[in-house]
């Protein structure tokens, strides 16, 4: 027969005051904890502006669903390949240059035409192949960390560093949804229901500029006096003129 020889390690009685201090003082959770937010409440702006950008941009909104699933292949591509990038290069690596990759593609998208509908899905692909590493890393950071916090005090509250990790994925959720950031964004932009907006953000045209510019100009040549008046105001365009003719 075989004896096992185990000693246990002692491991320091715990209560919740203790295991909220601890958290609070864990670096690497509070890393990931604002990060959870940042992200999650990034793609939730971008995935809910979906059908807004190919309605009122592209002007096809029949096209989003196909652009999402798209998406949708591509997130599951990347995590599919998060363990063997990880293996190679780390996952710190792999994370900032997965959230880098993901912002970049998704701002890119601010320059395409409406007519540039192959470089707006592999943007799109890009960006979710990006994405796809990013949850798998977090939460596997999360197991981390609870070693971490254990290594440095002794006691092990992996149950309350998941539930606040999943906190920060809901505080993301609900703040880049449709209650606090995602009007915010649309309110900037601004965003004019039922209205073709790409001249706008291309800057092309000022049809929402909340400025008024008027232009006189008045010309006089052997009496006869010309007025021409230019407004502009809010898509409102009025053109006045005026002929005088003075006889001699």
């Amino acid at each position: 027969m075989t004896k096992e020889r185990v000693t246990a390690m002692p491991q320091k009685k715990s209560d919740l005051k203790s295991d909220l201090r601890d958290l609070l003082h864990n670096r690497a959770w509070l890393i990931l904890f604002f990060m959870g937010i940042l992200f999650i409440g990034t793609t939730a702006i971008k995935q809910g502006s979906i059908m807004y950008y190919f309605a009122y941009v592209i002007g096809n909104k029949g096209l989003a669903a196909s652009f999402m699933v798209v998406g949708l292949f591509g997130s599951v591509l990347g995590a599919g390949f998060t363990s063997r990038m990880t293996e190679r290069w780390g996952r710190k690596p792999v994370m900032i240059v997965s959230l880098t990759v993901m912002g970049l593609t998704s701002l890119g998208l601010f320059w395409c035409a409406p007519t540039d509908l192959t470089l707006i899905y592999g943007l799109g692909f890009a960006s979710e192949l990006a994405a796809g590493p990013i949850v798998a890393l977090f939460f596997s950071s999360l197991a981390d960390s609870a070693d971490y916090s254990e290594w440095k005090t002794g006691r092990r509250s992996t149950g309350l560093v998941y539930s606040a990790g999943s906190l920060a994925i809901k505080l993301g959720g609900g703040g880049g949804g449709d209650q606090v950031l995602a009007p915010l964004v649309a309110a900037a932009v601004p965003f004019v229901p039922n209205t073709h907006t790409w001249n706008t953000y291309m800057m092309y045209t000022d049809t929402y500029s909340s400025h008024t510019h008027t232009h006189t100009h008045t010309h006089t040549h052997n009496t006869h006096t010309r007025t021409h008046t230019h407004t502009h105001t809010h898509n409102t365009h009025t053109h006045t003129h005026t002929h005088t003719h003075t006889p001699v």
